[in-house]
């Protein structure tokens, strides 16, 4: 009888531990998104349907959201995904599936994480940002992050 106390104890103990670690979790992922989301509109970015051309050179996985990517002309963009978009802060590589070569469309292209078992994420929004922008998003991604796990950034 002991031995069934001690495990329901200790059964009630692990899930509570773990609930409260997903709801951390979920205010954390809230707040970045929300932080990227208001750097946007305190930016007033402007919004563009397509990039053409361009040729992914480097990313920076900001939240499951967004991501900064720099092209091969040296120009930056935020590009913003669903909400149902999954664990792309994690991504070390991405990949963008893109329906004409040597550009980007909201709408119609598509990123996703090398090896990744989720469906590729549809993009629905482009932001231009100046190398400064990119730099500030670096850092709020770095301060938004401090003291947490380390997402890995792709630069």
């Amino acid at each position: 009888m002991t031995n069934y106390i001690l495990a329901v104890s200790t059964a009630i103990l692990l899930n509570s531990c773990s609930s409260v670690y997903q709801t951390t979790n979920n205010h954390e992922d809230s707040a970045n998104i929300n932080a990227v989301a208001h750097f946007v509109d305190e930016q007033k970015l402007p919004s563009l349907d397509k990039i053409s051309p361009f040729t992914l050179r480097k990313f920076m996985a900001l939240d499951d959201q967004h991501i900064a990517v720099m092209g091969s002309n040296k120009k930056h963009f935020i590009l913003t995904m669903p909400v149902d978009c999954k664990d792309m802060k994690f991504a070390k590589k991405i990949n963008i599936f893109s329906a004409v070569e040597n550009e980007l469309q909201v709408g119609q292209d598509k990123i996703t994480r090398i090896g990744d078992s989720y469906s590729p994420c549809i993009i629905s929004g482009i932001y231009a940002i100046s190398q400064v922008q990119f730099d500030e998003l670096a850092h709020l991604n770095r301060e938004i992050r401090s003291g947490k796990d380390n997402y890995p950034t792709g630069i």
